[in-house]
């Protein structure tokens, strides 16, 4: 069995997980110390330490420890041992982190571009699954353009992003949707349903041009996702298949894909949607991802 440990399950990865393992036929489990502010419809089981220590040595063959975090140290009867880097505990501590998880791990999973080849051990990039069952797509169309950003929180970027659509507004009839307000991960999605195009965060920065679990959801519900992109061909070369994201890395570059969906004819950017929906369910859905996971931790 494979298990995902976390303090708190960030963006339900653990989970996403197990899940993506049992889709693809394996046995997995994900716990976590504390339970995900977001409120998930699904998510980790929520245990104490030493039930956690309890079920691991009974039926842990790889052990995976989330967030860059150890919930427990080794334990000798687990075979493998896996740590995931995908956040600012790594981002912002990495020395101290590859220090700790090194020594150990066997395999490294790094989850955005922008943490790779940082150190990690045997680093394999890992992009968290969205269940693509779960998250179906809405492909309607709005009479005008309907742009939207929800970011989570104070992010960076989001003023960056606001001060460009509204520009664009100046020039071009289109609607813009957009809020700060942090809503529970069931009506976030409800939100994002209701667009056609979805901007993910500007983190800003060369070393931060990155897209995230945010950018799979909005795919997945079927819109053209504007985002960070670091390296567009790196991505191809590790997956095999073209990433359908636009760039957003600057203030230039949304501005300019704004304008070709504004100027796309509604089936122009139905095929679009239609697209990105596809490439989620083929690259990044559960059973491709567990797939992968069992070929790389057992």
């Amino acid at each position: 069995m494979i298990i995902f440990l976390s303090n708190v399950d960030w963006a339900n990865v653990g989970y996403t997980f197990a899940k993506a393992v049992k889709i693809a036929g394996g046995d997995a489990e994900a716990f976590s110390l504390r339970p995900h502010p977001l409120n998930y419809t699904e998510s980790s089981k929520v245990v104490g330490l030493a039930e956690i220590r309890k079920f691991v040595q009974a039926h842990c063959k790889t052990l995976v420890w989330m967030h860059s975090q150890m919930v427990i140290p080794p334990i000798d009867s687990v075979k493998k041992f896996a740590v995931f880097h995908g956040g600012s505990t790594y981002r912002n501590h990495t020395k101290k982190v590859n220090k700790r998880f090194n020594p150990i791990v066997d395999v490294s999973l790094t989850q955005t571009q922008d943490l790779l080849s940082r150190g990690a051990k045997n680093e394999k990039w890992f992009i968290p699954p969205v269940d693509t069952e779960l998250l179906r797509p809405d492909y309607n169309t709005y009479k005008l353009r309907l742009f939207a950003h929800f970011p989570s929180g104070g992010r960076k970027g989001t003023v960056n992003i606001d001060a460009v659509m509204k520009d664009v507004q100046n020039h071009h009839r289109l609607s813009w949707k957009t809020s700060k307000r942090t809503l529970p991960w069931e009506q976030n999605i409800e939100r994002m349903r209701k667009c056609d195009v979805y901007i993910e965060t500007m983190r800003g920065g060369v070393d931060r041009l990155a897209w995230g679990v945010t950018a799979l959801e909005a795919a997945a519900l079927g819109k053209v996702v504007l985002a960070n992109f670091k390296d567009p061909l790196q991505y191809e070369s590790e997956f095999g298949v073209r990433c359908p994201i636009l760039g957003n890395n600057t203030k230039e570059e949304l501005e300019a894909n704004v304008y070709k969906m504004l100027n796309a004819t509604d089936s122009q950017l139905h095929s679009w949607r239609r697209d990105t929906r596809k490439w989620v369910e083929e690259t990044h859905g559960m059973r491709p991802t567990g797939q992968r996971l069992l070929e790389i931790l057992t």
